[in-house]
């Protein structure tokens, strides 16, 4: 199917539309071209600079072959236009810093424009938050939160949740007695003296054993050193 024209001019004007937006990027203002207007300068003197420079050592350096050659007015005339070039030098360091000078301010005056900016931003936003909270709602709100929690002591008051005297006096003499025995435990004495145990009958009779054993011993020794005495 043919396209009919509205579809034709519709491609059209989005090019334009596009081509218009990508043209406002691009273009610069009247603070772009000063500020490039100025760097540029600054670039040509800075060049001018260093031509100048150069120009001197060239005339400082033929002026000393001069004076070598025996030439002295040749000399002279080498040692002139250095000076001369020495005069321009500093009319053009001048200019130089003015134009730095006046960079730098048009940048710290840029930069308190977009500070300002950005401070007006956070104004407009921080009244914008605060006109969505009325001072009498937020009074009324706090009214009714404490009318709620007042209302909330009354229902655990009335379902016995909360504590009442007595139960407090029966809590503290609670808390006392337990205070009492643990001082009683920590003042008894732990350790208890060992108790004797029995001795089994065996061992009574192993014993008796041994004794006698043991005498009898000692009366036959007692014999023999008699009849030995004799």
């Amino acid at each position: 199917p043919t396209p009919t024209n509205t579809e034709q001019q519709q491609p059209k004007q989005a090019i334009a539309m596009g081509g218009s937006k990508s043209k406002a990027k691009n273009e610069l203002t009247a603070h772009d071209r000063a500020m490039l207007d100025l760097q540029n300068q600054r670039d040509q003197l800075k060049q001018y600079r260093d031509k100048l420079e150069t120009v001197m050592t060239k005339e400082m350096e033929m002026a000393r072959e001069l004076v070598a050659a025996g030439k002295k007015k040749q000399a002279l005339l080498c040692l002139k236009k250095k000076r001369f070039q020495e005069t321009s030098l500093e009319r053009a360091e001048g200019m130089l810093f003015n134009i730095e000078e006046l960079i730098n301010s048009v940048e710290f005056a840029q930069m308190q424009k977009e500070t300002f900016d950005r401070l007006k931003e956070g104004r407009d936003a921080l009244q914008e938050i605060q006109s969505e909270m009325d001072l009498n709602e937020i009074d009324q709100i706090m009214a009714d939160t404490k009318e709620a929690m007042a209302y909330q002591d009354q229902i655990s008051e009335r379902l016995g949740t909360q504590l009442t005297e007595v139960d407090e006096e029966a809590i503290a003499a609670e808390l006392a007695e337990l205070m009492a025995s643990d001082l009683e435990a920590i003042s008894a004495p732990t350790d208890a003296l060992p108790e004797k145990t029995p001795e089994p009958a065996a061992t009574n009779v192993v014993a008796a054993a041994v004794a006698s054993s043991s005498s009898s011993a000692s009366s036959s020794s007692n014999g023999r050193v008699a009849v030995a005495a004799e």
